[in-house]
């Protein structure tokens, strides 16, 4: 099977979860024998062209195997909604381009609502299947029924339109997938649940010696450490794990608790720890390294 890919995130431009989950995806599909073309911007912010040249589409492949076309990322300008659309102008030209060399694609894989415009005039024009992954919805993110703004209107628009373009809708999680489904209306049959894997083999280079070394400043040898990482916002839950530390302390008073990664609920959840009386158990380190995180696992 030979699928072309679109996302606006793959390593090294990296900004969330979505980033993360394409870094692992497209080489774990290559290994299952699945040739992947995958359509996504450049890690620094240039000026838009949607007129790619044929022998100028910065074809990289990696050393897993997977094709990547990188195209121009529109400069930010604090409309994210106007900019993923004009993104997409790119996404599309060179979308085009790669099937007028070689119309041997059999399906295309769709990630998120930005890059919703170049996949369902892909889609349409040579008619092919189409797969979405929705990895988050903006009324979930927003945490209540009414969206306010004009801008996260546009965003949920964009979100159902993908779920109604889509053949097959993916989530990572069955609590997303109920999401998807009361915020979209589509039938439940339509949804597919793949959770998200990790690599068993990231720490086989790690000695015991080493990993003592390494978590000596968080904790010491006779510490328990409860791990978690991602990017600070409130879907992902950091605040009730915080929530429970009080109660887990009062059974095994020894655990430090370590919560990496960087968003804007860092202030809040730093606070919420101070407020519960948790803060000397509980460390933010804030961004990590792959390794770093990979150790403390």
């Amino acid at each position: 099977m030979r699928v072309l890919m679109l996302s606006s995130e793959y390593p090294p431009n990296i900004k969330g979860g979505l980033g993360t989950h394409m870094a692992g995806l497209a080489p774990a599909l290559v290994r299952a024998g699945i040739d992947i073309h995958l359509i996504t911007s450049h890690p620094a912010a240039i000026e838009v062209c949607t007129d790619i040249p044929a022998d100028d589409r910065n074809l990289e492949v990696t050393k897993e195997g997977v094709v990547i076309h990188r195209v121009p990322l529109v400069e930010a300008t604090g409309d994210v909604f106007d900019q993923a659309r004009r993104s997409n102008q790119a996404i599309l030209a060179q979308g085009r381009a790669l099937w007028a060399d070689d119309p041997c694609f059999d399906i295309i894989h769709a990630h998120d609502w930005l890059v919703v415009f170049a996949a369902q005039a892909l889609k349409h024009q040579f008619r092919l299947p189409l797969v979405a992954t929705i990895h988050a919805t903006e009324r979930g993110r927003a945490r209540e029924e009414t969206l306010h703004t004009e801008l996260q209107r546009n965003i949920h628009g964009a979100e159902w339109w993908l779920a109604y373009e889509a053949w097959r809708v993916i989530t990572c999680s069955h609590h997303m997938a109920g999401e998807v489904q009361a915020c979209f209306h589509i039938p439940p049959e339509k949804i597919d649940v793949v959770p998200n894997g990790i690599g068993p083999n990231w720490n086989r280079r790690r000695t015991q010696l080493d990993l003592a070394d390494f978590r000596s400043p968080y904790a010491v040898s006779d510490r328990q450490v409860v791990f978690s990482i991602g990017r600070l916002v409130y879907e992902k839950g950091f605040h009730l794990l915080i929530e429970a530390v009080p109660r887990i302390l009062s059974e095994f008073p020894d655990i430090r608790f370590i919560i990496a990664g960087r968003g804007p609920e860092g202030p809040n959840l730093g606070q919420q720890a101070i407020n519960m009386g948790v803060v000397d158990n509980v460390r933010f380190p804030g961004f990590i390294s792959d390794e770093e995180r990979d150790c403390l696992y």
